[in-house]
C-alpha cells in the first residue's frame, strides 16, 4: 500500500512539470504559474489539512466490510461539507483577487499586466478548489480501505487527460496560461469523478447523499454567489472611501490590508447566514465528526 501511494504521488508530479512544459512555451506564464499556484495552495492547503487530520482515523475506523454503510454516508456528508467550505472560500477570494495579488506581490518588476495575469489564473485555481480537496479526501478513504491500486491507475488517467487539454487549450484554442490552469482543473474534475465512481462500486451500492445534493448544491451555490457579491461590494465601497487617516499614518499597505480583511469578513458572514438562512441539510443537527451522525 505504501509503495502504490509514494507512486500515486509521484505520477501526480508529472502533471505539474507537464504544465510547466506547455508553459515555457508561452511568455511569462511559468511564472505567473508559480505564483498563482502557491498563493491558491495556501488556503486549500490549509482547509484539506483540517479535514484531512479528523477525518483520515474515521475513514480508517470504518473500513471493514461491516461498516462501509457507515462509510458512505461519512463520505456524502464530507463531500457536501467540503462544497461548501470550497464555494465559501471562492465567495471570498475570487472578489478580491486583483487586490490580493497587487497587495502581496505588486512590487517593481512586477506590474500592473503580471497583476491581472496571475489574479486571473489565481481565481480559475480556486474555482476549481473542490475538486483538488475531494480528490485526496477520497485518495484517503481507498487507502484506508487497503485499496492503491485505483488511486494509481486514475492518477495515470488525470496525466493524460491535463497532457491532451494542455494541447487542446494552449496550442489549438490559444487561451495562454489561462488554458493550462484549465486544463489543470478539469483533469482533477475527471479523476474525482472517475474515483467516486470506483469508490461507488468498491464499497457497495451508491452514496447516499448524492441522490439528495442537488438541491442542495443549488442552496450552496446561491449561497456563494449573495457571499460574492457582498465581498465585491464592501471591497469597492471601502476602497471609494479612501481611508486617508489609516494611510498617512501606517501606509498604503495597511489601508489596503484593512479593507481586504473587512470585505472578506462581511463576505464570510453574509455567505454563512446565506447557508443557515437556506437551511442546508448538512449544516443542522449533528455533523458528520458526530457520534449521533454515525450511529
Amino acid at each position: 500500500r505504501f509503495r502504490m501511494s509514494s507512486m500515486t504521488s509521484g505520477v501526480l508530479q508529472i502533471a505539474a512539470c507537464t504544465d510547466l512544459v506547455f508553459a515555457s512555451f508561452l511568455p511569462n506564464a511559468a511564472a505567473a504559474l508559480g505564483y498563482a499556484t502557491l498563493l491558491a495552495t495556501t488556503p486549500l492547503g490549509i482547509l484539506s489539512t483540517s479535514l484531512m487530520v479528523p477525518l483520515v482515523p474515521l475513514f480508517a475506523e470504518h473500513a471493514k466490510p461491516t461498516q462501509w454503510h457507515v462509510l458512505r454516508k461519512l463520505i456524502g456528508k464530507v463531500l457536501m461539507i467540503t462544497f461548501a467550505l470550497s464555494i465559501l472560500v471562492a465567495a471570498i477570494l475570487i472578489p478580491l483577487a486583483q487586490p490580493l495579488v497587487s497587495l502581496i506581490f505588486e512590487r517593481q518588476a512586477f506590474d500592473v499586466h503580471a497583476r491581472e495575469l496571475v489574479s486571473t489564473l489565481f481565481s480559475v485555481f480556486i474555482a476549481g478548489g473542490f475538486t483538488y480537496i475531494a480528490r485526496d479526501l477520497i485518495v484517503r478513504v481507498f487507502y484506508a480501505i487497503g485499496d492503491g491500486v485505483s488511486p494509481f491507475r486514475t492518477s495515470l488517467l488525470t496525466v493524460v487527460v491535463n497532457g491532451v487539454l494542455n494541447w487542446l487549450f494552449t496550442c489549438y484554442f490559444a487561451l495562454g496560461p489561462k488554458g493550462i490552469v484549465l486544463s489543470t482543473v478539469i483533469a482533477n474534475g475527471v479523476s474525482t469523478l472517475v474515483l467516486m465512481f470506483l469508490l461507488t462500486r468498491k464499497i457497495g451500492g451508491g452514496l447516499e447523499s448524492v441522490r439528495l445534493a442537488v438541491p442542495v448544491v443549488i442552496k450552496i451555490c446561491l449561497a456563494g454567489m449573495v457571499g460574492s457579491a457582498a465581498t465585491s461590494f464592501t471591497h469597492t465601497y471601502l476602497t471609494s472611501l479612501q481611508l486617508c487617516s489609516v494611510g498617512m499614518v501606517f501606509g498604503p499597505w495597511l489601508e489596503s490590508a484593512v479593507c481586504l480583511g473587512a470585505a472578506a469578513t462581511s463576505g464570510l458572514i453574509v455567505c454563512f447566514s446565506t447557508i443557515v438562512i437556506l437551511r442546508v441539510k448538512p449544516f443542522e443537527g449533528d455533523t458528520p465528526f458526530s457520534p449521533q451522525a454515525l450511529s
